[in-house]
């Protein structure tokens, strides 16, 4: 998910809270793209009813009000219109919800990160980034923050998974910030976290993923070499 608007100023950098779940598996050997590396297993949390429902909701309804509307009043047109936006909304929520439940997995290697079904490489990851997002907008919104883990990108032209379009709309964004996971979401997310800064710092550590020392690394958070 990249992060469209820029945080609120007050949110403060690094996370409130790095508690984990034991409901997410530790990290373990896999394949990414053909190659070994190691899959850090993510446990998805059930969206909140504003992140997804309501928008597909409000879509849903916006859409049978405006062709009720326009049918009432002979206008086909801004009827057309009104019904393409409304099941583009539509499209989006479900899209959205489809991408949470079918990559549930952080995966690394020596060449790049695969997450979300977008697989990003080494050479434009700039840093990894653990912050604090507020659950809404408004004063009176009472969700809980959310403590994200994030890649900060050069450029979104060579993640490999979004189209032109929703690459180049990316690169406009004042952040470029594609979210990896929740701290909640991992098992052991300081370890991750660490790991991944580690792993952009030391560009040579890289080939270690193909080994047990690379599950070492997401389990421990650094290097023990010789």
């Amino acid at each position: 998910m990249i992060e469209w608007l820029p945080r609120w100023p007050r949110d403060g950098n690094g996370w409130r809270d790095s508690r984990g779940t034991l409901l997410a598996g530790e990290p373990h050997p896999g394949t990414v793209r053909g190659r070994t590396g190691v899959v850090v297993p993510v446990h998805r949390r059930e969206p909140e009813s504003g992140s997804y429902g309501r928008p597909a909701l409000a879509a849903a309804g916006g859409t049978a009000v405006g062709v009720y509307w326009g049918f009432e009043h002979g206008i086909v047109f801004p009827t057309v219109g009104a019904a393409v936006v409304g099941l583009s909304g539509i499209t989006a929520a479900a899209r959205r919800w489809a991408a949470l439940r079918r990559h549930p997995s952080l995966r690394v290697d020596e060449t790049g990160i695969e997450t979300g079904g977008l697989f990003v490489p080494w050479s434009v990851v700039e840093a990894v980034v653990a912050h604090t997002a507020r659950g809404g907008r408004g004063r009176g919104d009472t969700r809980p923050s959310r403590n994200l883990l994030a890649l900060r990108v050069s450029e979104f032209d060579n993640v490999q998974g979004l189209t032109p379009v929703r690459a180049g709309a990316a690169n406009l964004t004042r952040r470029r910030l594609l979210m990896v996971a929740e701290a909640a979401e991992l098992r052991r997310p300081r370890e991750t976290f660490e790991a991944l800064r580690l792993l952009v710092r030391r560009p040579e550590a890289r080939l270690l993923l193909a080994g047990p020392e690379g599950v070492r690394l997401f389990t421990e958070g650094t290097l023990h070499l010789d």
